[in-house]
């Protein structure tokens, strides 16, 4: 049909009637020619997406059969789509989903809105894949259903990604439980907003009676060693979050609701999102249960240990937060794009960043755990280990990081093997860290020497880089627990390879020493017993 203006225009443009009928004609065709071609093209383009989605694409009937299905999403499914036409949406789904599924379909129909939702299909081979799909129901303009559209996201990726990051937390989180120090982490405002069970039971009240409380609450009744009151806004805590400084060994005497007066030695460490931040957004405060040691000499003397030992935390926590903070960040930026981007070689390229930085976080938490077994005294497999045997193991294992810097590894060894008796397990990570570390500082296309000698009824294992070495004023701190060369952290690290190290050497009767010059490389030297 033509429009009453359009025939007007027609009209005034010819008064002929034999040229109108001509114009008119003309029109019409070039009209429906128009028409049927935008419909082809539109048809084209509507196909090209539905074939190309990177998401699957499913069309059911009314009862929730299907119609139709992409190429992505009968691949997903490991069928072909000759195979999904006809199929219900029951048979991609466990039974206990019918009900749900079920309801989904009604709502669909009575014309309800559904909001995106998870679900595991079944794949043809029985396997279980999670997804997110978002369903629809095309009705015509008179308002009947004409058939079920959904958009079907293979989130598994995404579910295990998260599922790896909730292990590797919860396993940092069972340190923190562990602790016998009291954690407690405030915010900015200086409401306690977390503690572990230590520092419930030093504080004598639960995890509810403390949330939400401040420093600056005057049922704490805390005084100074000399029996003063030690007001709120003094609490490490508190200056912490005002002077953005770190407060250490400071001693309170913090009254229990039952009455009882107990003695913390406190530190408290600013927590920063950014390193150019002026204010922290939190703080952590780590305190110890010193209230025997108030009483004698004797005490006095393990109060300093317990000091140190509350700063080795306080550092720790500090450190660890700084290294886990990073891949975190990268993870959950890394996850969101994941979840957003259709592009499949970009999304493998997030995956691998984040899958990277979880095997980081891994080995972290793997060298924190080894650390704290080593604290005490562990229980050791002491067997006969082959020295050769045993540098040959670290040389694979550290290979590929050698070919990187394109290095080489010189190992001379005397004529008769050697063993010695040792944990085969410590033994082999005490050598991982040296050479790691003598690659790591290594400059490229340099060499390393590890030479191995007999003296009596010791073997000498050293251990030369010709690398970027330690400046003597350093050396003093090279085994000290979180020290680090790199003081700028820009490599991964807790600065805890020397001292676990050293703790493995000793553990096994032996001794280790370090000598290093600037620009010119570094030895290390490990004696140990034959056996």
């Amino acid at each position: 049909m033509i429009s009453p203006e359009h025939e007007a225009i027609l009209r005034e443009c010819s008064k002929d009637a034999a040229a109108y009928q001509r114009l008119h004609d003309l029109y019409i065709q070039c009209a429906t020619a128009l028409t049927t071609t935008d419909i082809a093209h539109g048809h084209r383009r509507y196909h090209a997406l539905f074939d190309q989605s990177n998401d699957a694409v499913f069309m059911l009937d009314l009862d929730g059969n299907h119609i139709e299905v992409n190429a992505r999403g009968a691949d997903m499914l490991g069928y072909a789509p000759d195979q999904m036409r006809g199929m219900s949406y029951r048979d991609l789904i466990t039974p206990d989903e019918f009900v749900e599924a079920d309801n989904i379909r009604e709502r669909l129909l009575a014309g309800e809105r559904v909001e995106p939702y998870q679900r595991q299909f079944k794949r043809k081979d029985g396997t279980v894949l999670p997804v997110e799909i978002n369903v629809e129901c095309i009705f015509d303009d008179a308002g009947r259903p004409l058939h079920i559209q959904s958009i079907v996201r293979d989130i598994s990726e995404r579910v295990d990604l998260l599922e790896t990051i909730r292990m590797a937390e919860q396993r940092y989180r069972s340190i923190i439980t562990a602790m016998a120090e009291g954690i407690v982490m405030q915010a900015a405002g200086g409401e306690i907003i977390e503690a572990n069970p230590a520092a419930q039971r030093i504080l004598g009240m639960s995890i509810d009676q403390m949330m939400g409380r401040t420093s600056l609450d005057p049922t704490w009744q805390s005084i100074h060693e000399d029996g003063t009151d030690f007001p709120g806004e003094d609490h490490p805590a508190m200056v912490c979050l005002r002077t953005g400084e770190p407060q250490y060994n400071v001693i309170m005497g913090v009254r229990k609701p039952d009455g009882v007066l107990t003695w913390i030695s406190i530190n408290s460490e600013p927590l920063f999102r950014n390193s150019d931040d002026d204010s922290p957004y939190a703080v952590v405060a780590t305190f110890t249960d010193i209230t025997e040691l108030q009483v004698s000499h004797q005490a006095a003397v393990k109060l300093a240990v317990q000091q140190e030992r509350m700063t080795f935390i306080t550092e720790f926590i500090r450190d660890a937060s700084h290294e886990f903070r990073t891949p975190l960040s990268i993870i959950s930026t890394g996850a969101y794009f994941v979840s957003r981007v259709d592009n499949l070689e970009k999304r493998r390229q997030q995956t691998d960043k984040i899958l990277h930085q979880v095997d980081r976080l891994s080995a972290l938490v793997d060298t924190l755990l080894l650390m704290s077994r080593l604290s005490n005294v562990p229980d050791m497999t002491l067997n006969k280990v082959w020295v050769g045997t045993l540098l040959n193991q670290v040389l694979q294992i550290l290979d590929a990081k050698r070919a990187e810097k394109n290095l080489t590894f010189d190992v001379v060894m005397p004529a008769d093997e050697v063993t010695i008796q040792a944990d085969t397990r410590l033994i082999l990570e005490a050598f991982r860290q040296l050479v790691d570390n003598a690659v790591r500082y290594s400059k490229p296309d340099g060499e390393i020497i590890i030479r191995t000698t007999v003296h009596t009824d010791t073997v000498v294992i050293d251990i030369t880089d010709k690398g970027i070495g330690i400046e003597q004023e350093n050396m003093p701190h090279i085994f000290e627990r979180f020290w680090r060369l790199d003081e700028a952290h820009t490599e991964p690290g807790f600065g805890l390879g020397l001292p676990i190290t050293q703790r493995i050497i000793h553990l096994h009767d032996g001794e280790i020493y370090v000598m290093s010059e600037p620009d010119k490389g570094t030895t290390v030297t490990v004696y140990l017993s034959i056996g």
